[in-house]
């Protein structure tokens, strides 16, 4: 009834069908233009549904006030369509294999007014055929006090015995068997099972032995999983005793544990926990011992006062002005300062700072060529914030002006560009200047992805590697590279950082 009533057109040809005979309503379907395939058909859409219930649905009477049209169905699908049929005449028919499942027809729009019934006979004994008959219940189907259909079963009860039943008002009603009766909330019909005592009794027999079955497996799975359990907590016992001993002679392994989480587990995660911090503290005093050895040798091999490099730079710049030389007093104080920068800054600053650095060396190098270069800084306030390492953007610039740098070229410029994106901060540094071959950028980005030097080093690319392996050392994953050509020309070099938010987790010492 949902199907029809939420189809109009499927609606308006079944009131065509219900309200005519067979003359008006072929000549109705006659008059309409429409395509016959594609048009909405009430009969058509019927008897699919008839064969979506595996033709179950036997047959249909479409009964209004004054008159009756029936489809008659048969096993296979076929339909015998009959109108203005007699009620007299379908009286007295035998309806003990099949049952009655009437739905009421309103008009539409208005469900308070009855047009009529539907009224399907369901074919009870297909239905039933598939039911188990074995000889331990017996059973039957009763509806408005007609028996149905039986489940032979047993025997134990027969058509009058089902009737008393089924008008039992009582389930205390004396019986010589146990029965049951399962009764339709919606329908008429009652499904009554009867099984003897003897069979009953047997079966109950037949559980009792499955289930010391049952418990008896249970048993046998429980010391099964105890004896395991024993045998695990013995295993993991060795292998703390194991760690510990090792230790004992200055050596720290890792632990194998299991995966359950008990005692034993716990302490073997802690103690290989306490193994890692001890064998990386010991790592790292090791590292800065090495560290601070080669400081001293290197303060030992630099023994000019890098004061003596500033107070000359100044005084050379002084004299540059006096002589009225602005440009070259502008650069020797760049010089200054950048070295100034160099050797003063702590190693971790911002990237404001280290744009600082970069526009000093770029003011240089606009100074050696005034003519020819050029160049434009634009990065967000919010990316300078992040924290980074000095001097690592002015080896990308450096790297353009040895291997990129077209000095027949009367433009060349270098833009430095930021983008605030998502999860990252994106650094680009786009010039004009001449490309590398594809096949190199491919190499270059294989080495950016898998940190894998195979074979010699490129003095072109160890620049580029030598920042990335440090930007590398302090963002960790969230740090990437990537190099690529321009389309018209010149190379674009992107780097991305970790957002401000991941940023602020990183050490800045100002």
């Amino acid at each position: 009834m949902t199907r029809l009533y939420s189809n109009p057109d499927l609606l308006a040809d079944f009131l065509s069908y219900f309200n005519n005979d067979i003359e008006n309503y072929l000549e109705s379907t006659l008059n309409d233009n429409s395509d016959p395939e594609t048009t909405p058909s009430f009969l058509r859409d019927f008897k699919l549904f008839v064969r979506e219930n595996d033709f179950l649905i036997r047959e249909v009477l479409f009964c209004a006030e004054d008159y009756t049209n029936r489809i008659l169905f048969s096993e296979n699908g076929g339909a015998e369509y009959s109108f203005n049929v007699s009620i007299s005449s379908l009286e007295g028919r035998d309806l003990s294999e099949g049952y009655q499942y009437p739905k009421t027809i309103t008009v539409p729009g208005d469900f308070s007014k009855e047009l009529g019934q539907i009224i399907f006979f369901i074919d009870f004994k297909r239905i039933l055929e598939t039911t188990d008959t074995s000889a331990l219940y017996n059973g039957a189907v009763v509806s408005q006090g007609t028996v149905y259909h039986f489940l032979p079963g047993n025997g134990l009860i027969d058509d009058k015995t089902a009737l008393s039943i089924y008008h039992s008002t009582s389930q205390d009603e004396m019986f010589p068997f146990p029965y049951y009766v399962g009764a339709s909330a919606q329908h008429s019909y009652k499904l009554i099972m009867a099984a003897s005592r003897q069979q009953l009794f047997l079966q109950s027999i037949n559980f009792f032995i499955l289930l010391l079955g049952l418990l008896f497996l249970v048993y046998l799975l429980t010391m099964i999983l105890l004896l395991w359990r024993l045998n695990q907590d013995a295993k993991s016992l060795q292998n703390i005793l194991s760690f510990i001993e090792a230790a004992q002679n200055g050596a720290f392994h890792e632990i194998s544990v299991s995966r359950k989480n008990d005692e034993y587990t716990q302490i073997a995660v802690a103690l290989e926990k306490m193994g890692r911090n001890i064998q990386r503290y010991i790592d790292r005093e090791y590292v800065l011992t090495l560290e601070q050895q080669k400081a001293h040798m290197r303060a030992l091999q630099n023994q000019i006062n890098p004061h003596f490099l500033y107070n000359t730079l100044e005084i050379i710049r002084y004299r540059a002005q006096k002589n009225d030389q602005p440009e070259v007093s502008l650069a020797i104080e760049n010089l200054g300062s950048l070295y100034r920068d160099i050797v003063r800054e702590k190693e971790n600053i911002t990237i404001g700072k280290e744009l600082t650095i970069l526009t000093r060396y770029l003011d240089l190098m606009q100074f050696r060529y005034p003519q020819s270069f050029s160049y434009q800084i634009d990065v967000p306030e919010e990316i300078k914030k992040i924290p980074t390492i000095k001097c690592w953007m002015q080896p990308i610039a450096e790297n353009f002006f040895k291997y990129g740098f077209d000095k027949s070229n009367e433009f060349n410029f270098l833009f430095v560009e930021g983008i605030v994106q998502s999860s990252a901060a994106c650094i680009r540094f786009i010039n004009n200047g001449y490309g590398i071959p594809p096949d190199r950028v491919e190499e270059i980005n294989r080495w950016f992805c898998t940190q894998n030097d195979q074979g010699k080093s490129d003095s072109k690319e160890i620049g580029l590697k030598n920042v990335w392996a440090r930007l590398h050392i302090l963002y960790g994953s969230s740090f990437s590279m990537k190099i690529e050509n321009r389309e018209t020309m010149g190379v674009m070099l992107s780097v991305f950082l970790p957002s401000t938010e991941k940023g602020d987790d990183l050490c800045i010492e100002s």
